[in-house]
């Protein structure tokens, strides 16, 4: 019994000694010791990082629908002579002309998206935002015009240079209206001036890459000299631009995944071209001056990203032209004629390749300086400049 229980015991210590060694030396690695002969031994330094795996399978192309839209509003095919006119940002499948048709988009200044714009058949003016043409004086009172109104005339010195009473417009160059004619009564309205302006274009393409938009003004014709009894004419009112009143409108642009052009489209398929400046009011009393003519209005400014063009390339088919200025009115007898108004400047076009991420600016010039009236005879408005792109 005694061997028995000794041999219990021995049986005992043994495991118990295992079991002790264990939790001592599962104790000994979590502590990042070893108790072995007493040492204490600390953890060695960090092996050097081992080399980069190679590079993943590379992801799906995206979709575009952020930039081209999705889609939603379906195709536009146009196979008549209809203006499709928008009212809102328009998300198009795919744009379209039959052969032979005659009707046209115009944008209003919204966004158009699409995942195809196909040009092949397109009319001239197809896509048109033309600018609104000043109006001709018909009196002493200065005429109304889309960029700025004609100056009135008095009975004895014209008044002052024709004023800006609505937006302002795309191009950054500013277009004078015509100086009035003199008359006996004193001389005519001053020429028109204006300084250009900067605004914001965040909505329409990256702020980042563009910043800002700097815009000008058209002004109207100046009033012409009365004689002191009688007043002279009136100055023409300012062709209209494609004006730009908010950061929101204005600035045309076109998303298209995929554009599609070639020999067959017809130039000023896109026509962003400004209005004419209205002419100046013939004085119709002895001796006073006639008006001058408005300013003509400038291009516009437009914007056309795509990822891909098909086809081959189209010769002119986009117009930015300035408008002409309008035409000083006539003196009556020793009365002196109106100058004719300045031509509006060339607009402004960008196109970018998203695909490459490069994009191409061109910039219009200034147009012609309006003709200076005689005695009796009215100034020739400046002929607007001439911006046709061809891609």
């Amino acid at each position: 019994m005694k061997k028995i229980s000794s041999l219990a015991v021995a049986v005992l210590v043994a495991f118990g000694a295992s079991i002790f060694g264990y939790s001592l030396l599962r104790w000994d690695f979590q502590s990042n010791t070893s108790a072995d002969a007493g040492a204490i031994v600390s953890r060695g330094p960090a092996g050097p990082t081992g080399p980069s795996g190679g590079s993943g399978e590379t992801g799906p192309t995206g979709s575009g629908v952020f930039q081209f839209g999705d889609g939603s509003d379906g195709p536009l095919t146009i196979s008549d002579g209809t203006v499709t006119t928008l009212s809102r940002d328009m998300n198009y499948s795919t744009i379209q002309w039959a052969v032979g048709a005659t009707g046209s988009i115009a944008p209003s200044g919204f966004i158009i998206r699409a995942t195809s714009l196909d040009l092949t058949n397109a009319p001239a003016n197809g896509i048109l935002k033309a600018g609104t043409a000043g109006t001709n004086a018909t009196s002493a009172t200065g005429a109304s015009g889309g960029g700025g109104q004609g100056g009135s005339s008095n009975t004895t010195s014209g008044m002052t240079a024709g004023s800006t009473t609505s937006t302002t417009q795309s191009g950054g160059i500013c277009v004078g209206g015509g100086k009035g004619g003199t008359g006996a009564g004193g001389g005519g309205g001053s020429a028109s001036t204006c300084t250009p302006t900067i605004i914001p274009v965040s909505r329409t393409i990256p702020y980042s890459v563009f910043g800002a938009v700097i815009t000008a003004v058209s002004r109207g014709g100046s009033g012409g000299a009365g004689t002191g009894a009688s007043a002279g004419g009136g100055g023409g009112g300012s062709g209209g631009g494609n004006a730009i009143a908010t950061p929101a409108v204005g600035i045309t642009t076109i998303y298209a995944q995929t554009v599609t052009r070639g020999a067959t489209t017809a130039a000023g398929a896109i026509n962003f071209s400004g209005g004419v400046g209205g002419n100046g009011f013939t004085a119709g009393t002895a001796a006073c001056g006639g008006g001058g003519g408005g300013g003509g209005g400038n291009g516009g400014y437009f914007v056309l990203s795509y990822a891909a063009l098909a086809g081959s390339a189209c010769t002119n088919c986009i117009y930015l032209d300035g408008g002409n200025g309008g035409n000083g009115g006539n003196g009556n007898t020793t009365g002196g004629g109106g100058d004719g108004g300045f031509g509006g400047a060339g607009g402004r076009m960008v196109l970018i390749n998203t695909t490459t991420g490069t994009f191409v600016e061109t910039a219009g010039t200034p147009g012609a300086t309006g003709g200076t009236g005689a005695v009796t005879a009215g100034g020739t408005g400046g002929t607007g400049a001439t911006l046709h792109v061809s891609f």
